[in-house]
């Protein structure tokens, strides 16, 4: 069984109005996890509660998700994929088309 790497890279995008909309979402997850095993990620920030978390390989394209939970609870426990390879967790806004706030 090969093991994961996930990637957070703090990011951040300008609203229209010049201040920063994702400023105080933070999520932690480990570096690294088994492929296939229970991955806890927390978070922090975020206002509206149907933002969502997803665990994505990194070249998914900007909107699309997989595995995901809703950002009201602060936590999630979710399976890591079975496929070895490099994903990043994105924290989601909840309106179509789900621009990326933080990775």
């Amino acid at each position: 069984m090969g093991s994961l790497r996930i990637i957070l890279v703090a990011m951040m995008l300008v609203a229209a109005s010049g201040v920063p909309a994702a400023a105080e979402i933070q999520i932690k997850a480990p570096a690294t996890v088994s492929a296939g095993a229970m991955l806890d990620v927390s978070w922090t920030g975020g206002e509206d509660p149907r933002d969502f978390l997803t665990i994505v390989e990194v070249e998914v394209p900007e909107g699309r998700y997989g595995s995901y939970s809703y950002a009201e609870s602060g936590s999630w426990k979710v399976a890591a994929p079975e496929i070895a390879g490099d994903y990043e967790i994105r924290y989601l806004a909840a309106a179509s088309p789900y621009p990326t706030l933080v990775r």
